[in-house]
């Protein structure tokens, strides 16, 4: 499999996309945090839903390897 057909892989599950707008929000809010701006409530919503969502699948993936599965 080349890497171009890797990344089309991945375009169809939408991990890239996935990848990127998780980066730009989190980013997006570590500016305002840096700048001192005020930042939105809806923002640091979708911080905490990015942030909870990342740590959740870290956390399934542990508990899937320490009950033996691949």
């Amino acid at each position: 499999m080349s890497v171009f057909d890797k990344i089309l892989d991945l375009l169809k599950s939408s991990a890239i996309t996935q990848g990127v707008l998780s980066v730009l929000i989190v980013a997006g809010y570590l500016y305002l945090v840096i700048a001192q701006i005020p930042i939105p409530g809806f923002l640091e919503g979708l911080v905490g839903l990015v942030v909870g969502f990342f740590f959740g699948g870290k956390i399934q993936a542990a508990i899937h390897q320490a009950k033996g599965g691949d």
